[in-house]
């Protein structure tokens, strides 16, 4: 489907100094020889489930295109998405690696572009090149530095408004790209899954959303959120009471 690649495609971007740029797709795991040969290539329809939180880690999945959630349940039911992944990240490979059922459930948002490589074939890779151990660990390690960066805006963060804003800021760094009136995004997220991103009720996150809308600071769009105003958007997300 042209359209479907064209979306792919086009979610590759962060802004850098305000402006947008297309970054090329990369992964450690694809620098490693051999790679290519035990890996297979699959496309993931959006809501496809990757793998769930306490299976067994069988398999690695590199993210080469599309974005995906990795959500984590509570005792008491609760669903917290801890995480979106982006073209380069690697999933599941911490479990993979120490032998752990998978910590979180990832679940595309949009179609992906996923290549697998089974736990066996990656651990025999890198048990022929060593030398590749420092690159997956670097990797574990920006992961690690994802999660405790989502933690602590939900545990600095004193109130909802606060915590969306700076969620917004966060996906417009990673996903936005520049506009004659602001930085534009495709979210992908409906307003129960921004709810679980920031541990808020969906009715608190449609208040404070129109808030920010009537206020001018943001700018809903099909699909979309347009900041307008992201000096705004910012005092937003560290103001004190």
């Amino acid at each position: 489907m042209p359209g479907a690649k064209k979306q792919i495609e086009s979610e590759n971007r962060v802004v850098e100094n305000g402006q947008a740029l297309t970054l090329p797709f990369a992964s450690p795991l694809h620098a490693i020889s051999g790679f290519e040969r035990v890996s297979k290539r699959k496309i993931f329809d959006k809501g496809a489930v990757l793998f769930a939180e306490g299976h067994a880690a069988r398999d690695v999945y590199v993210v080469c295109s599309g974005r995906l959630k990795l959500s984590m349940t509570s005792a008491e039911g609760r669903k917290l998405i801890v995480r979106i992944a982006r073209p380069g990240d690697l999933l599941g490979i911490h479990a993979a690696l120490t032998g752990q059922s998978y910590e979180a459930t990832a679940e595309t948002l949009s179609s992906c572009r996923i290549d697998i490589i089974s736990r066996e074939d990656l651990l025999g890779l890198l048990e022929r090149q060593k030398t590749f151990g420092l690159t997956v660990a670097v990797a574990l390690s920006r992961d690690f530095t994802d999660f405790l960066e989502h933690a602590r805006g939900l545990l600095m963060s004193i109130s909802a408004p606060e915590k969306l804003a700076r969620l917004l800021l966060n996906l417009a760094d990673q996903f936005g790209r520049r506009t004659t009136d602001g930085i534009s995004f495709k979210t992908l997220l409906t307003h129960e899954e921004i709810a679980q991103m920031i541990g808020a009720s969906r009715e608190t996150v449609t208040r404070s959303l129109n808030v920010l809308k009537r206020k001018r600071v943001i700018r809903p769009e099909e699909g979309e959120i347009l900041i307008l105003n992201r000096v705004e958007l910012a005092a937003v997300a560290s103001r004190v009471p």
